[in-house]
């Protein structure tokens, strides 16, 4: 009798990880289903002022704005990762790198992962950014996007990015980058899409700093982006933010732990689909 328990047991166990893995996959259909994109990977730090990106600066903009890492001292890195909706199936995890080569010159290599190993998601991107004055920057990015579905087999793409930071002011910058400009398939039924962004910063003044950024991904609405930062101390800072489309709230908080280092963490809210908790650790110098 005590087997017999036990076998019912086993089955219902098996029953329910299979409902499980079918909610993510009809998920992930929906995330990863007729546009496929590059804009998935963000640093805590971005999150926690609504996704914006295009102007960050620094080892961290290698996953926004490569432009933005001009500012870089001489070397950075920056791990990254999220667990979407609270889910460990959907874990996003990146792991990034910028060098100064020269007194004009940076580059940078970002690998990614998202998804399950049924489903998966990984880009290896390499950038180069070079200043042209002292308010204009320009960066390139050459990518590799591999998509693998289990009993399907996988998917590989190459795509490039442009990316340009001009600084309007001491206190404002504007952002512009273009991801994948050339739409392709991958397969009959998915397209590899373009993403579009413009940003805008403005430091108000010592402690507050304003965030704001319009994304166009293919295949889906225009998203408005908007966050704000604020240095409660020299090594804390505390940011929100919201972005439409979709629809989500934000919040983070950023701490320095020595000169070199800081970490940062942050959540945002679906409204349908919860809380996805996020967190950074940065090398800079």
């Amino acid at each position: 009798m005590r087997d017999k328990h036990f076998n019912v047991y086993i089955r219902l166990v098996k029953i329910i990880d299979q409902s499980v893995y079918l909610i993510i996959c009809c998920f992930l259909s929906v995330q990863l289903g007729a546009q496929q994109h590059s804009d998935i990977f963000f640093t805590a730090s971005s999150i926690g002022r609504g996704f914006v990106n295009t102007t960050d600066v620094g080892v961290m903009a290698i996953q926004g704005n490569p432009a933005g890492m001009n500012t870089l001292g001489n070397i950075g890195v920056v791990l990254s990762s999220e667990q979407r909706f609270g889910l460990s199936e959907l874990q996003v995890v990146s792991l990034a790198a910028a060098k100064r080569i020269d007194a004009s010159s940076v580059v940078g290599l970002t690998v990614g992962s998202f998804g399950l190993s049924k489903l998966k998601q990984q880009t290896i991107a390499l950038s180069y950014a070079r200043t042209l004055s002292s308010k204009l920057s320009l960066a390139v990015a050459f990518d590799v996007f591999r998509i693998d579905v289990a009993e399907f087999g996988s998917s590989n793409r190459f795509s490039f990015q442009l990316g340009g930071q001009y600084d309007i002011s001491e206190s404002i910058k504007i952002g512009v980058l273009i991801k994948n400009p050339v739409s392709s398939e991958l397969n009959e039924t998915t397209q590899y899409g373009s993403v579009y962004s413009l940003g805008f910063h403005y430091r108000i003044d010592d402690k507050v700093q304003f965030y704001s950024q319009l994304s166009k991904l293919e295949g889906t609405p225009l998203d408005f982006r908007n966050g704000l930062a604020y240095a409660a101390h020299e090594s804390f800072d505390i940011k929100v933010g919201f972005s439409s489309s979709p629809s989500t709230i934000h919040f983070g908080l950023g701490i320095r732990l020595g000169q070199s280092v800081r970490m940062d963490a942050a959540f945002y809210r679906h409204e349908t689909l919860g809380l996805t908790p996020a967190l950074s650790l940065v090398f800079e110098e």
